[in-house]
């Protein structure tokens, strides 16, 4: 068994796994397994790409899936096909600091109270040019976050894949990938990951979140379709609503009386935006007065 399992999505895009791989394979950690979930694409060019992966010393392997059926259930596949003590969602776009797994790890390793723990991320815009990648510009992504509070998180999602590092047997507690969601998967996963237990952030920027304008063979699915995600934030909402009626934690007519705040905020301008009802139910969730 391996301290690490790093799981890698792919299908059809050898130029950006090439550099997932490098990123893999740079890293100064070296106690883990790269799994590469081949997501019914080109079999050829993933097993060429894992192989030259496996000659620098990475202990890596590939499952190939005869058809897609999603990103969450790439991740599952990537769940079962490895043993290890903490888990990385490593997609096959994204990139990391070589000490990324190193110190993710080390602060794991350090503190059990946390089931999981992210680092600052930085954002990368670029474009595909034939066969280059040309990195447009750069920003801190979350750069303003040191902590994860529950209630922030419910608002938005506040990190990508790339930037968390978890406890494995936090899945027995809390599932696997939710794979009928479309979108939104790693929100939903993260704040079930949230109610089950802390989440650390280590306040450096050791990963990398790369962002492309959307394409037809090359999209990026949080700027290509955004009413798909909205339509299922609605879903993740609207479920663990449903959730707290079912336990008798959340009274309908106190949906009632959030939904006539929610009126009264809609269409005025805040920090919070048009979720701004959201955080009052939280603590009702919660419990808390």
């Amino acid at each position: 068994m391996k301290k690490v399992a790093v799981i890698t999505r792919t299908r059809n895009r050898a130029l950006l796994l090439r550099r997932a791989a490098r990123s893999v394979e740079r890293q100064t950690f070296r106690d883990f397994c790269w799994v590469v979930i081949n997501d019914g694409g080109d079999g050829e060019e993933v097993e060429t790409i894992v192989g030259r992966a496996q000659e620098n010393g990475v202990d890596a392997h590939v499952v190939h899936r005869a058809a897609s059926t999603g990103m969450e259930a790439a991740s599952n596949a990537g769940l079962a096909a490895s043993n290890s003590t903490y888990i990385a969602i490593h997609d096959d776009d994204d990139s990391w600091h070589p000490d990324f797994l190193l110190r993710t790890v080390t602060f794991l390793e350090a503190d059990p109270l946390f089931v999981g723990v992210i680092c600052h991320t930085e954002e990368i815009r670029e474009e595909i040019k034939g066969r280059e990648i040309v990195e447009k510009s750069r920003r801190p992504m979350n750069a303003e976050i040191h902590d994860i509070h529950i209630s922030e998180l419910f608002y938005r999602n506040l990190f990508p894949p790339i930037s968390l590092l978890y406890r494995r047997k936090a899945i027995e507690a809390i599932g696997t990938y939710d794979e009928r969601l479309p979108v939104l998967g790693d929100w939903d996963f993260n704040l079930r990951l949230i109610l089950h237990g802390e989440i650390a952030v280590i306040e450096e920027t050791l990963a990398y979140y790369h962002a492309r304008r959307a394409k037809h063979h090359d999209p990026n699915s949080i700027h290509s379709n955004p009413y798909l995600h909205k339509r299922y934030e609605a879903v993740i909402r609207n479920r663990l609503i449903r959730a707290g009626l079912d336990h008798g934690t959340i009274h309908p007519g106190s949906l009632m009386a959030l939904s006539s705040f929610g009126r009264a905020r809609r269409g005025v301008k805040s920090k919070l935006g048009a979720s701004a009802g959201w955080l009052p139910l939280q603590r009702l969730i919660k419990g808390e007065p």
